[in-house]
């Protein structure tokens, strides 16, 4: 299957119709994309840990503590 056929395969799967000029774009955009992941791997990955975030912050929630605060009646 050629890339043309991929693109032409997701824009079916997509519900998306694509003319011939934008087929044509669709498929030299898609080939890059893969040509960039198959770069990336190719990187020696080797001990590195998976992130979940790109920094270690973490939230900072107040303490849940009851404070007086104005009854239904004061409120209306």
């Amino acid at each position: 299957m050629d890339i043309k056929d991929t693109v032409n395969r997701v824009a079916e799967l997509s519900r998306l119709k694509f003319n011939v000029d934008e087929l044509d774009k669709f498929a030299n955009q898609f080939s890059n994309m893969l040509t960039y992941v198959s770069v990336i791997d190719k990187l020696d990955v080797d001990g590195v840990e998976p992130l979940s975030h790109v920094n270690d912050d973490e939230n900072e929630f107040r303490e849940d503590i009851s404070k007086p605060s104005l009854s239904s009646e004061e409120a209306i």
